[in-house]
């Protein structure tokens, strides 16, 4: 996310990529730089990737409904 604003400030014509898996959506760090990058219109695109490697918890246990 601090890429993505880095490029807003600088008036960059690019898009920044962040690339997670599902266990990293569910920390609280994931949703502060959501709603960062959305609150302040970063250009980026955030890219979240069902690989199954959350040790903690199997996806269907964390999240409501079918998948992310």
């Amino acid at each position: 996310v601090g890429a993505a604003y880095a490029a807003k400030r600088a008036n960059a014509n690019r898009v920044v990529i962040c690339y997670f898996g599902e266990g990293a959506a569910s920390e609280g760090d994931a949703h502060a730089g959501f709603n960062f990058a959305a609150t302040l219109e970063c250009p980026i695109i955030f890219f979240c990737r069902n690989n199954g490697y959350a040790i903690s918890t199997p996806t269907s246990e964390q999240y409501r409904g079918h998948g992310i």
